[in-house]
């Protein structure tokens, strides 16, 4: 079941980098990502693959990724996106039946 659900990678990009300094994503296999200031989360269906890539850059570079969080996906994130996806189906039915009414 946690096999659908991304896992996660998070970092804070170092000193005088920015996202673009990074390796291309989609070849370190990430799937996604988002910022939130310095910080960056990347999802990926390949944790070894990008966790690798995403190392084997800071090293060649001489960086430190400080804050650097892996995680693999949860049984728990799996029932919230179903939870979320059924509730979303419900309310699309209760429109949908609205408007036949």
């Amino acid at each position: 079941m946690t096999a659908a659900e991304p896992s996660r990678i998070s970092f804070e990009l170092p000193e005088g980098y920015f996202l673009g300094d990074l390796p291309p994503l989609g070849g370190l296999g990430a799937a996604g990502h988002d910022t939130d200031g310095r910080t960056v989360r990347l999802r990926t269906h390949e944790l070894q693959r990008t966790a690798t890539g995403l190392l084997m850059w800071a090293a060649q570079a001489q960086v430190e990724l400080r804050r650097l969080d892996v995680r693999s996906a949860s049984l728990e994130e799996a029932f919230l996106r179903i939870a979320k996806e059924v509730s979303a189906g419900q309310d699309m039915e209760t429109t949908t039946k609205e408007y036949a009414a």
